[in-house]
């Protein structure tokens, strides 16, 4: 009796065991490989995309047999009856799962209604080392409200393995790489990306955002979130283009304005400076940089060109700056002659040069200009002319262009020698 009691006491501890330990996984495909490429193109309200699928390694074989004996006879050849059924299957579940991203799955179905054509591998013998290639395309619609996405969902790359029959076949646990591509064109926009076991990256426009979504993932699940609006004041790729241009200008505009209005040199570094930020500043918003960073960042710059341009060209700091006009020197002032006779004038260049003898050639003779000449002329004859008879005036050299006193007593011709450079002539009026 305890012989027999020692002998059941294994049996029972290997039936403990198994009762305590985990079942073993359901899925299919270990070994294998699955990727999944996806695309959803929204302009405005409407829109659509595709889903491509390649299956390969062993359970491309399992794929088949599964078609084969589900939709079929199980002959071993997979006809286009039987894989037209398993894709009819796929159609049904891309269309009654109809939320990803920003879409809203209306329909869908084979890319060229053609499974010859938009499937590959799949028709055929069973045991064939092909892999499986399923090409779909679907419809859409854009989401009525803004909602968080779970990008990491697995139910569109795993609708190839849940049309299959029987549920042990349902899961796929393999290599699972999905890439995804999310192109909204429009006021729409995807914000607060938070990555699980994925990667996000992004690209914006004027009115458009791209999404690039990448899984990697074996018999595992990710819960990669990101913010999906129909409209958002922060987030909206056209109003944040327009405060970027907005800013910007200004950024560009502010050393410019202040160089011109203080009449100063261009501080090219200041101006090489700004343009830098301003390229800063669209790259930023180019690279999907969160709409909050860009209404911040946009004018503070702006504000920053102000300051630093009214600094250097209107408040003058540390002379960094030069003015524009050039230095006139300053000549000295001659001092005024005081006040001017009414008689007393200035002889022009013209009026002189009609009478010096090295201009005119003719000899002056000596007795022009003697006293008995002007004992001939009278004496003046009224007190204006009296009062001229012994005025001075200031006569113009037409020679030195330089102009020296004269004391004229009114009468004519008048000898006259310039006393800046020895030129000689006569006066006649």
């Amino acid at each position: 009796m305890r012989r027999a009691s020692l002998a059941v006491a294994p049996l029972a501890l290997l039936l403990l065991l198994s009762a305590i330990s985990p079942p073993g996984s359901a899925g299919i495909g270990s070994g294998s490989k699955m990727m999944v490429e996806s695309q959803t193109q929204m302009l405005l309200q409407q829109g659509g995309g595709y889903v491509n699928w390649e299956i390969s390694g062993p359970v491309a074989t399992d794929v088949r047999r599964n078609v084969d004996r589900g939709f079929g006879d199980g002959d071993g050849i997979v006809t286009h009856a039987e894989a037209s059924s398993y894709t009819n299957e796929i159609d049904l579940l891309l269309e009654n799962y109809i939320f990803y991203g920003s879409a809203h799955i209306i329909r869908s179905s084979l890319l060229n209604k053609d499974i010859a054509t938009d499937t590959a591998g799949l028709i055929g013998p069973v045991n064939s080392t092909k892999a499986v290639e399923i090409h779909f395309t679907f419809s859409a619609n854009l989401r009525n409200e803004g909602a968080a996405v779970n990008f990491g969902d697995q139910r569109i790359p795993s609708a190839a393995f849940r049309a299959l029959k029987g549920e042990a076949n349902q899961s796929f646990e393999g290599e699972l790489s999905w890439r995804h591509t999310e192109i909204i064109v429009g006021m729409g926009s995807v914000s607060g990306t938070n990555a699980d076991r994925g990667s996000f990256s992004r690209f914006r426009g004027p009115g458009f955002e791209v999404l690039w979504y990448s899984l990697g993932v074996q018999n595992q699940t990710s819960n990669d979130q990101a913010r999906f609006d129909t409209f958002n004041v922060v987030q909206c790729p056209l109003e944040l283009f327009v405060v970027v241009c907005v800013f910007g200008v200004f950024t560009l505009w502010f050393p410019r304005h202040f160089s011109r209005a203080k009449k100063m040199l261009k501080v090219r570094w200041l101006h090489l400076l700004m343009i830098l930020l301003v390229v800063a500043e669209m790259a930023l918003f180019f690279t999907g940089a969160d709409g909050a960073v860009i209404w911040t960042v946009s004018p503070l710059l702006a504000v920053l060109s102000y300051v630093l341009s009214w600094g250097i060209y209107s408040a003058g700091w540390k002379g960094i700056a030069k003015s524009s006009v050039p230095v006139v020197p300053v000549r000295p002032v001659a001092p005024s002659p005081g006040p001017v006779s009414p008689l007393q004038r200035v002889t022009t260049a013209k009026q002189w040069a009609e009478h010096l003898p090295e201009i005119e050639g003719e000899p002056i003779p000596v007795a022009a200009a003697s006293p008995a000449n002007r004992a001939v002329s009278g004496p003046p004859s009224s007190p204006v002319a009296q009062a001229a008879a012994f005025s001075r005036r200031d006569l113009r050299c037409p020679r030195c262009k330089g102009t020296f006193p004269v004391d004229d007593p009114g009468t004519r011709p008048l000898a006259i020698k310039c006393t800046l450079c020895g030129a000689e002539g006569v006066l006649r009026k």
